[in-house]
């Protein structure tokens, strides 16, 4: 497992509300890359502190490391390219999601061999499919961007600002304009929403 060094981030999932937010990263950033990207996020009811995608066949897995005020920082970790060993889906992925890993019965499993063997037949396993146009930005020294986002056909935008120094961060989300009712939000509490695996209002109200 290849390991990177933790960073620092803040991020916000919506639609007209975080308008505000990207039209001054926009105008104050300094623009980079732009991409479109699919994802396959692997999901579990359990699971709040592994991020487990897949992208081009490799999947990779952020760690929560810990809260920083608002802040969160994520400790991000390729497991590998498929084809993967038996040895590292056992080991690595099904901790990650939190679920019993089952028997194997390959050595090596191809991404299709994976998904139609072990993740869709698992009923504790929901998969989130994710279409991504993601715009890159330079912004108070940190690493930003705002992208538009469908999960399973559902379409948010997500603007984000991460650096491996958590004073950038707080600094440049302040600069930006971002207020106290924007609450960070990470891919895995976003996904989840839309799937309806988080409740995200009071329960009691319907009582």
């Amino acid at each position: 497992m290849t390991h990177f060094i933790p960073r620092y981030e803040f991020r916000l999932f919506g639609l007209e509300e975080i308008d505000s937010v990207i039209t001054t990263l926009r105008a104050k950033g300094i623009a980079g890359k732009e991409r479109h990207i699919s994802e396959i996020y692997l999901m579990t009811a359990g699971n709040t502190i592994n991020n487990i995608k897949i992208r081009n066949k490799l999947l990779d897995i952020k760690t929560l490391v810990k809260h920083d005020d608002t802040l969160e920082q994520w400790n991000p970790q390729e497991v590998g390219q498929f084809p993967l060993s038996k040895e590292k889906i056992v080991s690595e992925i099904f901790p990650a999601l939190g679920v019993e890993a089952p028997l194997l019965d390959k050595d090596v499993y191809t991404l299709k061999e994976f998904m139609q063997e072990l993740i869709l037949v698992d009923p504790d396993i929901i998969v989130a499919l994710t279409e991504k146009d993601r715009y890159a930005y330079s912004f108070n020294d940190c690493i930003c961007e705002y992208a538009n986002v469908k999960i399973n056909g559902a379409l948010l935008r997500t603007v984000a600002f991460e650096s491996e120094n958590p004073d950038l961060v707080k600094a440049a989300i302040k600069a930006i304009g971002i207020k106290d009712n924007h609450k960070n939000t990470n891919y895995p509490k976003a996904i989840k929403r839309v799937l309806g695996l988080e409740i995200n209002y009071d329960i009691n109200n319907f009582f």
